[in-house]
Order: structure tokens, then C-alpha cells, then sequence
């Protein structure tokens, strides 16, 4: 999945992102994996993506699932545009960018982009769950719970 925001684009968690920020995911999945795709083009163009994971499964940018994990993306691409992840995350999970899941661990992310872009984030996590977020900014950065990205990122 890759993603190109426009300027200024809002990131929720107050995460602001200024210049064309290009996101892009990549995902490496091992071991008896099901994927089953529908896409539907038109105007707007829906694309939904279903993705059951087994085993130790890796997803760039930042996922790596242990035990049968479901992973379900649905997106919607239009003048505005609309991205929706549902993710599923059991035992000792680990989420590159630093996040460490213990337990059932159901995360779910809401991302609409439209213009400006918005992006915001739903996330929530049962019992132990440990997270801890290593971020390196160059100027002009802002950091309150918060980050502030200017120029190409």
C-alpha cells in the first residue's frame, strides 16, 4: 500500500505532516498464508483486502504477528479518499516503531484522506501492553504527544 499525502496534511495523535509525505507499506508474509482480494474500480474506486496470517508474519514499516493473526484492510479511494484497518494481534506481538503487544491485542485504524488530507487513529489495547515509540525528527520538528514534520518526509 502506498499512500501520497498533500500539504498540510493532519495526522491524528497530533501528528502534523507539511510538503507531499509519501507512506508506503510494505508486507512480507511466510507460511501458509490466505490472501483474497475484491476490487471493485469506479469512480470512486473501492478496493477492499482481506488477509488472514499464520504463523510468524512480518509486515513492514513495522508488524511482526505471531499465532494466526487477521490483518483486514478496506479502502476506498476517491475525491475523498478513505482507509480503514481492522488488525487483530495475538500473543506477544511485536510492532516495529517501537510496540511491544502482549495478550489479545485487537488494534484498529481509521484513516480518511481527503483534501486537506486527514489521518486519524483509533487504537485499543487490553492488558499488558507495552509501547514505546522511538521517533528521529529534523527541523523544524515539533514534539508535544505530538509530532510536526516539514519538507519531504
Amino acid at each position: 500500500l502506498c499512500v501520497t499525502l498533500s500539504k498540510p496534511t493532519d495526522v491524528g495523535l497530533g501528528i502534523t505532516l507539511r510538503e507531499p509525505i509519501k507512506v508506503s507499506l510494505g508486507v512480507t508474509l511466510r507460511e501458509p498464508i490466505k490472501v483474497s482480494l475484491g476490487v471493485t474500480i469506479s469512480e470512486p474506486t473501492e478496493v477492499s483486502l482481506c488477509v488472514t496470517l499464520s504463523e510468524p508474519t512480518e509486515v513492514s514499516l513495522g508488524v511482526t504477528l505471531s499465532e494466526p493473526t487477521e490483518v483486514s484492510l478496506g479502502v476506498t479511494l476517491g475525491e475523498t479518499t478513505e482507509i480503514s484497518l481492522g488488525v487483530t494481534l495475538s500473543k506477544p506481538t511485536e510492532v516495529r516503531l517501537g510496540v511491544t503487544l502482549s495478550e489479545l491485542i485487537k488494534v484498529s485504524l481509521g484513516v480518511t484522506l481527503s483534501k486537506p488530507k486527514e489521518v486519524r487513529l483509533g487504537v485499543t489495547l487490553s492488558e499488558p501492553t507495552e509501547i514505546s515509540l522511538g521517533v528521529t525528527l529534523s527541523e523544524p520538528t515539533e514534539v508535544s504527544l505530538g509530532v510536526t514534520l516539514s519538507e519531504p518526509t
